[in-house]
């Protein structure tokens, strides 16, 4: 605040004799003088008040709440959407899992069908196999029993 003061009180009456006292012609005296007031009042003319400062920290605070309001309802908005396509996936990758717990099951009925049919396929092979060979067995019982009685 004290600079400021300094800065406005110039005293060009006081810096021309100032100027002359140093060997300088009044005439260019005058017009330094009148240069450095002009460049003094143009300076001060471009500094802000500390009531204009004070006016455009509260407009900046003001804007930056607005903004951060703004971006906190966006984020809040984004997080929403998130949310939903997350539960969308969530629920089409859940009824994808359903369709694949379906189609194991399906194919779990299927071979065990299939299994319990080449078993009872096997368990009749079997079963011809075994008459097979009792039949032969049989026949080489008779056959032998005949050649002793025979002999």
């Amino acid at each position: 605040m004290r600079a400021a003061k300094n800065m406005e009180f110039f005293d060009s009456h006081e810096q021309v004799k100032s100027l002359m006292h140093a060997g300088v012609k009044t005439t260019q005296a005058e017009a330094i003088v009148k240069v450095l007031s002009f460049s003094r009042r143009s300076d001060i003319a471009n500094l802000a008040t500390k009531d204009q400062v004070t006016q455009v920290k509260t407009e900046l605070e003001y804007k930056i709440d607005q903004v951060k309001t703004e971006l906190e309802h966006k984020i809040d908005q984004v997080k929403t959407e998130l949310e939903y396509k997350i539960d969308q996936v969530k629920t089409e990758l859940e009824h994808k899992i359903d369709q694949l717990d379906a189609k194991i099951d399906r194919v779990k009925v299927e071979l065990e069908h299939k299994i319990d049919a080449m078993g009872e396929k096997t368990l009749v092979m079997i079963q011809d196999a075994k008459f097979d060979t009792i039949k032969w067995m049989i026949g080489l019982f008779i056959t032998m029993m005949l050649a002793i009685y025979f002999k």
